[in-house]
C-alpha cells in the first residue's frame, strides 16, 4: 500500500504511516528533499485481558442479628460471632472472654445490658483493650467486642467511668 507523505514538508518534520517513523531532509537549499525511514514503530498485539476475580455478596442490614437472652453471668463462645448477647440479670453479673471464644480478626459480638445489674467484660487469658473501663454503664448499655488478632479484642460503646 502506498504512503501518502504531506505535500509540503518542512525540514526534520515527522511522519508516522502506523508501522514506520519517517523524518524529512532537504538535501540542499531549495533543493529536492527526501523522507527518510527513521525508526519502526510496529506495536505488537494487546495481551489478553484476566479474568476478573469473584466477588462475594453485598451486605445487607436487613438480614437481623441474633439475639441471645441470658439472664445470668455468661461466658462467650466461638457461635457468638455476629450475634447480639443480652443480659438480663438483676444484680453485677460478667460476660467473660477466655481462649476458648475463639474469635478471628474482624468478627464481633455486641453485648446489651438489659437488667439493673451491671455488667462486666472479663478478660480470662485474653487481652481486651477499652477506655474508660471494661463495665457497661448502665442498664440498657451496649457495648461491641471486636476482635483484632487471636485472643485480642478491644471494647467499645457505653462504658462506665469507673
Amino acid at each position: 500500500m502506498p504512503i501518502n507523505f504531506p505535500s509540503s514538508p518542512t525540514n526534520g518534520q515527522v511522519f508516522t504511516d502506523g508501522d514506520h517513523t519517517w523524518v524529512f531532509s532537504a538535501i540542499s537549499a531549495g533543493g529536492p528533499g527526501a523522507w527518510k525511514l527513521e525508526a519502526q514503530s510496529v506495536t505488537g498485539a494487546t495481551g489478553a485481558t484476566g479474568a476478573t476475580g469473584a466477588t462475594g455478596a453485598t451486605g445487607t442490614y436487613a438480614t437481623a442479628q441474633t439475639i441471645d437472652a441470658k439472664n445470668a453471668s455468661y461466658t462467650a463462645v466461638s457461635g457468638d460471632a455476629g450475634k447480639i448477647i443480652t443480659l438480663s440479670v438483676a444484680s453485677a453479673n460478667n460476660f467473660t472472654v477466655n481462649t476458648s471464644t475463639g474469635l478471628t480478626a474482624g468478627q464481633r459480638i455486641d453485648i446489651i445490658q438489659i437488667g439493673a445489674g451491671q455488667t462486666t467484660v472479663v478478660a480470662s487469658s485474653v487481652t481486651i483493650n477499652s477506655t474508660p473501663t471494661l463495665k457497661l454503664r448502665a442498664q440498657y448499655s451496649a457495648a461491641t467486642l471486636i476482635c483484632t488478632g487471636s485472643n485480642t479484642y478491644i471494647l467499645v460503646g457505653d462504658l462506665a467511668a469507673s
